[in-house]
Parts: structure tokens; sequence; C-alpha cells
């Protein structure tokens, strides 16, 4: 390719990527929209073009100022049933206004967090808007009640619960694998950019003496403690929901709740020396686990503060533990109290059995909104597990790991690491089919900010279809005839042995939402990288014929 063709490809580049005539989009800094709100792209693109100055000036101002000032709002429960829904939205205008090459596993998790928190009664105790109504009941001479709600909704707690639960099943089941199995990606980061890390290289020297196939061992060692605790942490947490901790009585929670502890400990801080970019994810699953701990328990932890106070005698403290206690009478108890009422109003109403009984029956009736409530959550919970699944029931015809457009809303995390051998389009003429131009995609490194994260992906179907769809769009606008565009990716995904990503199909007849049907076949794992699994596990595998998905 001569200079000129080479800058006159390199403009074209430019100009598909930084659309918004040179100006830097923030929060719009990808080609690549998800293909489910691409309208909420082409919304933002529609005001870019038209609009530049003032979306550059002020889209991120009023969008991070929302995001902001809601998240404060809510998080302080101030008008919490306006803040929370505010919150979320723009959240969620922020996330999806990203593109894909944006999407991490721990953003879409704090939005469905924040989503699910603004449909619950969240605000509605120990928040400023129960202080608010405090004091309003105070001056208008009404008993005055701080704190707000001294109960909640049971399905409030168990719908965090089935969100966590969903992302811990969908992170263990996803990394049963080949791949994974084997190590991989893992020993690749170990061996490269994770290697500088000091956590790395202290296992890799101290623990394992520099063995030869020391990188091999932590990579199974880490692939393996992944699986197991992302798979043992949601039984271990529903153990304690069921049998809470009570030191006295019963010592196999403590026990389970310590071992709890510290694997989770360990793994939470393993994972944020060794990678260094899990952001606020180890904070905020520790908090998220607090859910499945007794209801009570912010109370009993101070109840439990203050009684040690008390005990060594640093200062004296008369406390009434009315307020603070939330405990419920025992079963015993409550059936005692209300035992003999319930005996009279028997012998009073021995004649007239049949009425109270249907009343009764129509009290448990479920309301238009309990119902509306159920429908709901059932459907999110569908949502929630087909979504990861849909490699599975859905017309794609290759794995998450093959075709990385599926591996987003998954659970897949850092579970595949590509290097890319050879990238090039070739543009040939639609009627000789003649090549007449060649595009060494791996030469074109694009300085601008808004372009880094392609720098070189082109392994991703979705970047190299684009690129071959603009293209063939600017030669068909100025020829007046579109070219045929083909491919040439030769990527290697895993460490695999490299081979060709697409077919040999013309990419400028194929939408960019769509680069399933471009893509080659999966070749599978030769004979050495299969023995790379242990062979306890491979054993399995090939004696009982373990489908892995993936």
């Amino acid at each position: 390719m001569t200079r000129v063709e080479n800058m006159k490809v390199v403009e074209i580049l430019k100009e598909m990527i930084a659309f918004g005539h040179d100006y830097n989009w923030d929060g719009l800094r990808s080609f690549t929209p998800y293909p489910s709100f691409e309208w909420l792209f082409n919304i933002l693109a529609y005001f870019y073009y038209n609009y530049p100055m003032m979306m550059v000036k002020y889209y991120p101002t009023v969008l991070y100022g929302t995001l902001k000032y809601s998240a404060l709002a809510s998080g302080l429960g101030f008008l919490y049933p306006i803040s929370a829904p505010i919150f979320s939205l723009s959240y969620f205008v922020w996330f999806f206004g990203m593109g894909e090459d944006r999407f991490v596993n721990h953003y879409y998790m704090k939005g469905l967090i924040i989503f699910i928190l603004s449909c619950t009664n969240a605000g509605k105790a120990w928040s400023v808007d129960a202080l608010l109504i405090g004091l309003w009941n105070k001056l208008r001479g009404r008993p005055a009640n701080y704190t707000g709600a001294k109960t909640c909704p049971r399905w409030n707690y168990w719908f965090l619960r089935f969100q966590v639960a969903v992302v811990f099943f969908f992170a263990t089941s996803t990394k049963i694998q080949e791949d994974w199995l084997r190590g991989q990606p893992w020993k690749w980061y170990i061996t490269t950019n994770y290697g500088r890390r000091p956590i790395v290289r202290w296992t890799l020297g101290f623990l394992l003496g520099s063995h030869p196939h020391a990188a091999y061992y932590y990579s199974i060692f880490i692939s393996y403690g992944g699986i197991f605790y992302d798979g043992f942490i949601v039984p271990t947490l529903l153990y304690l929901t069921v049998r809470p901790i009570i030191w006295s009585k019963n010592y196999q929670s403590v026990f389970i709740a310590f071992i709890f502890f510290v694997t989770s400990t360990l793994f939470h801080t393993s994972n944020a020396y060794i990678t260094q970019h899990i952001g606020q994810f180890p904070q905020m699953t520790w908090v998220l686990y607090t859910l499945f701990f007794q209801y009570n328990w912010p109370v009993l932890i101070i109840k439990w503060v203050c009684h040690m106070v008390q005990l060594f005698g640093l200062f004296p403290i008369s406390a009434s533990w009315e307020e603070l206690n939330t405990d419920t009478p025992g079963k015993q108890e409550s059936q005692t109290q209300n035992l003999e009422p319930k005996r009279l109003a028997t012998k009073k109403k021995k004649k007239s059995k049949s009425r109270p009984q249907k009343a009764k029956e129509e009290d448990r009736s479920l309301t238009f909104m309990q119902w509306m409530v159920i429908i709901f959550i059932i459907a999110y919970a569908a949502i929630q597990i087909a979504v990861p699944t849909r490699h599975i029931w859905g017309t794609n015809k290759h794995r998450p790991q093959w075709n990385s457009a599926v591996q987003y809303f998954g659970w897949r995390m850092m579970m595949i690491s590509s290097s890319v051998k050879t990238a090039e389009l070739q543009i040939n003429h639609p009627v000789s089919n003649r090549t007449m131009l060649t595009v060494p995609l791996n030469d074109f490194h694009m300085a601008d900010s808004i372009a880094t994260s392609i720098d070189n992906d082109w392994e991703i179907p979705r970047y190299t279809i684009a690129v071959a769809n603009h293209i063939a769009d600017t030669v068909e606008r100025e020829k007046g005839e579109r070219p045929l565009v083909y491919a040439n990716v030769i990527a290697s995904v895993n460490r695999r042995k490299p081979q060709s990503r697409f077919k040999s199909v013309d990419l400028a007849q194929i939408p960019t939402i769509t680069s399933d049907e471009a893509l080659a076949e999966e070749i599978p794992l030769t004979e050495e990288e299969w023995n790379e699994i242990p062979y306890p596990i491979l054993y399995l595998i090939r004696t009982f014929n373990l489908p892995l998905y993936g």
C-alpha cells in the first residue's frame, strides 16, 4: 500500500470512530453499541451530529451531575421514591451509552442492584425521609418515629439475594469449559502482564520455588479456586440465613461463618492485588453478603459493642433497647399469650363458624398490586436466567469464548484472552473480484482517546465488520459501486493454535450487529492442550462425556 492509500484508510477509520466532527464524545466512545440498545446510541448520535457544541459542553455535565446528586440523595434516603429511579435511569443511560467495548461485569451488576433497590422499600427506615416525617409528626402533635418503618417486606430481601445468587451461579457454571479447566487464560496473564505484580512474583518465587511449571500450577490453583469459591459462597450464605450465628448455641454456624470470612478475605484480597483493575467489586460484594445475615445484625452489633463497654467499665451507659430491639417474641411465648383470648373467642362464636372462616379466606387473597409485583419478579428472574444461557437455547452457532458478542451480560469474568497474528481487509472489485486494496489493520494504533480501546483487538468480530462496512460505504459513495470486502484475521484465543476468525464471505453484506454468521468454525483443542487439564478432571469429562457449554 502506498503512503497516500495508507493515509486515506487512516482517515476513513478516524472518520468512522470519531463521529461528532472531531469532538470527544463523553459516553459515546465506541462504534459498537449494544444491539438491543442501538436506538439509544442513535438518539445521542443525532444530537451530537446536529448540536455538537451543546452536547460536548452540557451533556456530560448534566449526566454526571444527575448521577452524582441522585446517588447521594438515594443513598441518604432523601426523596427516595424520586431520587432512586432517577439514579437508576441515569446510570443505565451512562452504561449503555458507552458501548460494548467499555463493558465491565461489575458496572452491570452495580446497575442491577441500583435498579432493584429503586423498586424496594429501602428508603423507609433509617433515612432522611423517615427523619423528616418524624419531625413533621412532632410538629403536628402526633407520635414521632424518627427511624421509620420497623418491618420490611420479605420479598425485598429475597429479590436482592436472588440477584447475588444469579451472579455467582453463572460465574461458576461458565467456568466449566476446557480452556478454564486447563488454566487459561490465567497462565497467559501470569506469564505476561500480571507477572510483574508483587504478589505474583512472591507466589512464583517463594512459595513455588521458581519451579519450571510454577506458572501452570499457579494458574490451575487460581482457576479451580475461582470455581470452588463462586460455587461455595451462595450455599454458605443461604445456610447462614437459615441458621443465623448465635455464639452460645450454634457452633456449626460460627465455624462456617469463620471459614466463609477467611476464604472471602483471601479471595477478594488476592483478586484485587493480582488484577489491580477490579474496582469496587470486593467492597460491593462484602456489602451484598450482609443481605444473607440475620436481618437485625447492625442492631445486634451495636448492642454487643455497648455491652462490652459496660462490661469493661470504660464509662457508664444506661441504654434502653426497646427502640433498637427488633427481635420478635418466641413462638411458644406468643402462643401462651394469645391462648386465653382465642379460647374465649371460640366459646362465643361456636355457632357461627362459617362466616369468620370465609372472611379469613377472603383476607388471604392477593391484591392487584401484589399480583403485579409477583409478575414483575418472575419476568425479571426469567430474563436474568435466559440472557446468560442464550448461547444454549438461542440461534447463535458459536460459544461465547469464540464469539465475543455473546459473552456480554453472561457473568464471564476474565475468561478470554486473544492475540492477533494477522489482521487485514481485502477490498475487491465487485465484478472481477480482483483485490484492489489491502488494509493491514494491525498497523493502525489509534492515538485518539476515543479509539484507544480498539487498538489491536481486531479478533472481535464486530470491530472488523464495522470497518469493512464503513470502507464499503465510503467507496460506494465515491465510486458508485459497492466493493467486496474479505477479512484475513488470524488469532489465538486462550493460547490455542492460531486459526482464521472469519469465513471467506463478503463482510460488506453483513450487518454490524450480526457477526455470528461471518465467524469460522471453532477448532477444538489438540490432544496436548487437553492433557493440560488435571488428569482426574479430564478422566471424568471423557468417561461420562460431560458437556462443556462454557
